[in-house]
């Protein structure tokens, strides 16, 4: 006959072993019995050993509990052996993990009477496994989601080990970027020979802030090439993520990406706006300056010249029987001859001075020049004047009157100066056309 050992004593057996132990009666009905626990898993369970010895497993724990502690007990007694395993509970001590060491007792007959249970409690273990899990799941959702956007954006990847002297880089799935055909590592100066050599500098010189801990970043746009030899402007951004034991930065990562579109769009916007720009202060005939604009030059420069106690003079310039040329050949020939007349006046102007048109057949000059400019009027009349004009109809020749004036103390206004150029005009015409009348001193006339 199979005799044990009371509750108590085999409590106070266990209780001196340093992991849980468990002994427990298998009883009829595949129902098991609590003999006793050690103190041990007293601590773990929250099981209390004077409470529960005696009773069997559905009078202890909850439901699904007992028939879960009972079908790991009914296996060792159906198997007949040792068994090894994990199991995860609620208790009254709250949640418990542990490893268990099941061993059957037999009698003389072979029966199973006895299981006695080594437990070691990993609950520690397993919320640690559980939180890394947690973390490496949540690592690899924040992979995916930056791995698509970084290919969703079509961005490169770059890495710069300083100590190294390499950079590593991958872009294979953004074709506009792809300099090689997978991802690769260089060293740098191989890298370096990719930036086009107009960038190399800028390049260099944004690196040595951030080697010199003057910059944290390292953010450049420059022409790259790729692996079909083509020039891409590429916008490069980077940041320091590692520095040595003395603070200097040793590693850069970042991102790149091709900005050849905008690029290209933004050249197409500045020549729009250079064009626009243009537009608004040029006459869309000739290309002179359009009278608002000359106006506006010419009130600058009268300012200047109280400023600096300097002159300005300007030229009035008229066509000669010009209302003729457009009722005899026609209007194409007329805008021939305005635009070639401007073509000749420009031909002999200083770099300093400005041509603009004033009215239909009318031009005027601003020449900034201290003691006068008679000679340049003189010139512009005879580039005019000299040779034929060919145009559609023939050859023609077209002459022009002009008038001169020059700004003095009391000169404020442009209107004042152009006045007294226009009374000059009006003198050369009543004198004959194809001259030059100037309301300017002779001897304040020493410059062209």
């Amino acid at each position: 006959m199979w005799v044990t050992a009371g509750a108590d004593e085999l409590k106070a057996v266990t209780d001196a072993i340093g992991h849980g132990v468990s002994v427990m009666e298998v009883c009829d009905n595949r129902r098991f019995k609590v003999l006793s626990i050690n103190r041990r898993v007293e601590q773990f369970t929250g099981l209390d050993h004077s409470r529960i010895s005696g009773h069997f497993l559905e009078e202890i724990h909850p439901s699904a509990l007992a028939e879960k502690l009972a079908a790991d007990y009914q296996r060792c007694v159906d198997e007949m052996r040792t068994l090894e395993y994990e199991e995860t509970a609620d208790f009254p001590g709250g949640p418990v993990s542990w490893k268990a060491i099941l061993t059957p007792i037999k009698d003389d007959s072979g029966r199973v009477v006895r299981l006695i249970e080594s437990a070691s409690d990993i609950t520690s273990r397993q919320q640690a496994e559980s939180e890394l899990r947690q973390t490496t799941q949540a690592l690899r959702a924040n992979e995916k989601r930056l791995q698509a956007a970084v290919v969703g954006a079509q961005l490169g990847i770059w890495e710069w080990d300083l100590r190294a002297k390499t950079i590593w880089q991958a872009d294979d799935w953004a074709p506009e970027l792809q300099t090689f055909e997978e991802p690769t590592l260089i060293p740098i100066h191989e890298w370096v020979e990719l930036i086009h050599p107009d960038h190399q500098q800028a390049a260099a010189a944004a690196a040595e802030r951030v080697m010199r801990g003057t910059s944290s970043t390292y953010s450049i746009e420059w022409l790259f090439r790729t692996k079909d030899k083509r020039w891409t402007w590429r916008q490069v951004y980077g940041t320091v993520t590692e520095h040595d034991e003395a603070g200097k930065p040793i590693r850069i990562c970042g991102i790149y990406r091709d900005i050849s579109d905008q690029k290209k769009n933004q050249e197409e916007l500045r020549k729009l706006t250079a064009e626009l720009e243009h537009r608004a202060i040029h006459d869309s005939l000739t290309g002179a300056l359009n009278r608002g604009a000359i106006l506006d030059l010419l009130e600058k420069e009268i300012a200047r010249a109280q400023r600096e106690n300097t002159a300005v003079t300007v030229a009035l310039i008229d066509a000669d029987y010009f209302k003729e040329i457009n009722d005899t050949h026609g209007h194409q020939v007329g805008d021939y001859a305005l635009r070639e007349i401007v073509t000749r006046i420009q031909s002999v102007l200083r770099p300093y001075d400005h041509l603009g048109r004033y009215g239909g057949e009318e031009f005027l000059v601003v020449a900034p020049a201290k003691n006068g400019i008679v000679r340049l009027p003189e010139r512009i009349r005879d580039a005019i004047a000299a040779m034929p004009f060919k145009t559609a109809a023939g050859e023609l020749y077209i002459t022009v009157s002009i008038g001169v004036a020059a700004s003095d103390a009391g000169t404020t206004h442009a209107d004042q100066l152009i006045l007294r150029a226009d009374k000059a005009l009006y003198q050369a015409k009543e004198e004959g056309r194809n001259r030059v009348i100037s309301t300017v001193p002779a001897k304040n006339s020493r410059d062209r």
